[in-house]
């Protein structure tokens, strides 16, 4: 039995009116999201088992192929952790992620995990119906872990995924513990309220495996952005931020703050990506102090800034500040950070404190109160007075007994001092801490930074001094040559000139060598042109005799041809001649008789008489 949850509750830390720079209303929000101490240990640990790989390239800028390759999966890694560890280590995964408490098992695992659940929590307390997105990476192992986290929301919502398979879950004991986590293999819902909300898991490449047409008809309120591998630029991101709403939906980053996701934010290089994520890994996921509160008390101070946009359709500044932007650090700061060790002072802000009650829960435990007359010393609830100062020599039972107590009463003292001074760290002495951290850090810095300024003075100094003798050593040596060769000159230019001629005479030389083997090769070259002449005019004759042999060959043909058919000419010739004149002939012998018929025809007219007409001749 705890009697802390029984008592009055600790009061909650104030919140603290937030600085703003800038009002952001741009409708784009980044969250800030802390980093568990297991998340950070994966981190030092992928970065440790790409030491050699990172001192490369942030120093020596090695571009190799190995190198690039091995840098992109450290940074595919460490997007996965700032996620959540589940996805990178597979015999952490749970087998079954529908039993009771996996959601609190996930959120106390990923800090972004924890962020996302109070963040959907606040989103389905705002009574008014409302379309929340997911925007989630094409990772089905994501797509279970999250629908599982969804188990432990509030009861008024209705989920819906559009990619891979739903978690199998016994509708029976949703039904009987009022769950209202109500989805199908197949997306149907059904709403239990008006103000139902309804949450939609969605992939970024738009890969929808089932109710395409219901989706296009949504109007979504909140598009929250689970890992930065989404595309917030592609034509899918941007026709669901505008379908059916004018104003677009109102889009929450999630980023871990000092990580990965936090660093391409601002940049793409991927030198400043390394040395960023490599210096910054000893901070990643430390909330600035005044943020401990709105954390602690599970995102509840953004309820006024929901409620209008939801309710109101106003269009109110984002209550926190805008991320802080992302120093650069040069190669020796990367091989610095990498020779040191990280050391994590992480507070998970979600449990319980476990340790000894702190100052004012002891005193609440106890009833130990001023107006408590319970609380008096035991001289007053024995009645027998204390000893004098005289009589401290005696040893007595009673004394011994004030001994005990007061020993009891300094050892619980003692104890109430250190939960106290605890506590009030805690809630007080962060920013100190913080701030202390930061002074030592510089203090060390700057005192490097001057070590280093005075040696590169001191290396100037001797490097000018040496500078100095070298140029009075090269005044002496120049006043010397003077001396001794100024009767020389004259041999000397002499003697420079004739070295200067002999080596023209060389070079001469050497050219006209060239040009006589050029001069050598063309005449070779000539004489071998004249020979193929020679043979190509001997061939050529070859050539035409052959033709002139061929001419007179073709000729004897066509006069052999001619002959040949002069003769056959002549025989038709012959032939058809006597056929002509044995026709002649026989036409002549045919008028003679033709001449003959008609002379007795002419000679035997006037013998014929003419006959009746009637009667016609048979």
């Amino acid at each position: 039995m705890n009697l802390l949850k029984i008592l009055d509750s600790t009061p909650e830390p104030p919140i603290i009116e937030l600085d703003f720079d800038e009002c952001d209303n741009s409708r784009i929000y980044n969250l800030p999201c802390p980093m568990y101490e297991y998340q950070k240990e994966l981190t030092d640990q992928i970065i440790s088992l790409h030491y050699p790989e990172i001192l490369k390239f942030c120093e020596l800028n090695d571009k190799k192929e190995i190198i690039i390759d091995s840098l992109s999966k450290c940074i595919k890694n460490l997007m996965l952790i700032t996620t959540h560890p589940y996805l990178m280590i597979d015999h952490y995964m749970p087998k079954n992620l529908s039993y009771k408490e996996m959601p609190n098992k996930l959120a106390e695992t990923s800090g972004k995990f924890n962020v996302l659940r109070d963040l959907l929590n606040v989103l389905i307390e705002i009574d008014s119906p409302k379309n929340i997105g997911l925007v989630i990476s094409d990772n089905g192992r994501l797509f279970d872990l999250i629908e599982s986290l969804l188990l432990g929301c509030h009861s008024c919502k209705t989920v819906k995924r559009y990619f891979g398979n739903n978690i199998q879950r016994e509708s029976k004991k949703n039904s009987k513990n009022g769950n209202g986590y109500h989805s199908d293999n197949n997306g149907t819902s059904k709403k239990l309220d008006p103000n139902n909300s309804v949450i939609h898991l969605i992939p970024d490449t738009g890969a929808l495996n089932k109710d395409q047409e219901i989706f296009k008809r949504i109007k979504f309120d909140v598009l929250i952005i689970i890992d930065q591998n989404v595309d917030q630029e592609s034509d899918f991101f941007r026709r669901i931020k505008y379908q059916n709403n004018r104003q677009g939906a109102i889009i929450i980053n999630l980023i871990p703050l000092n990580t990965i996701e936090h660093i391409k934010l601002f940049t793409i290089d991927l030198y400043k990506i390394i040395s960023s994520v490599v210096c910054l890994r000893d901070n990643i996921g430390n909330l600035p102090p005044d943020f401990h509160p709105i954390y602690q008390q599970k995102l509840a101070y953004f309820n006024k800034f929901f409620e209008s946009v939801l309710k109101l359709n106003q269009n109110p500044n984002w209550p926190l500040p805008s991320l802080p932007k992302i120093s650069t650090f040069s190669p020796s700061d990367v091989e610095r950070s990498l020779l040191t060790e990280t050391q994590y002072n992480y507070i998970n802000y979600t449990e319980e404190d476990k340790k000894i009650p702190s100052y004012y829960e002891s005193k609440r435990l106890k009833s130990h109160y001023i107006t408590n007359p319970l609380i008096n010393s035991y001289d007053k609830l024995s009645g027998i007075e204390s000893l004098t100062q005289n009589d401290t020599h005696h040893l007595t039972h009673k004394l011994m007994l004030n001994l005990n107590t007061k020993s009891l009463k300094l050892k619980d003292l003692r104890n109430e001092l250190a939960s106290y001074i605890e506590d009030r760290e805690n809630l007080i002495g962060r920013r100190e801490k913080d701030l202390k951290l930061t002074v030592s850090n510089l203090v060390d810095d700057i005192n490097h930074n001057e070590q280093r300024i005075n040696c590169a003075n001191k290396l100037i100094i001797k490097k000018n001094t040496q500078i100095e003798e070298i140029k009075e050593r090269i005044i002496k040596l120049e006043n010397e040559l003077k001396e001794k060769y100024s009767e020389e000159n004259e041999a000397y230019s002499i003697q420079y000139k004739i070295w200067k001629l002999q080596n023209e005479i060389k070079n001469y030389i050497t050219k006209i060598k060239l040009k006589n083997d050029e001069k050598n090769f063309t005449n070779q070259e000539l004489k071998n042109c004249q020979e193929s002449i020679k043979d190509s005019e001997i061939e050529i004759k070859e050539y035409e005799e052959k033709i002139e042999s061929e001419k007179r060959k073709f000729n004897e043909l066509e006069t052999q041809k001619h002959t040949e058919i002069d003769n056959e000419y002549k025989i038709k010739k012959q032939k058809l001649v006597e056929d002509i004149e044995k026709e002649q002939l026989i036409n002549k012998q045919l008028k003679l008789k033709y001449n003959q018929t008609f002379r007795f025809l002419k000679d035997t007219s006037h013998l014929k008489k003419r006959k009746g007409r009637g009667i016609t001749p048979k």
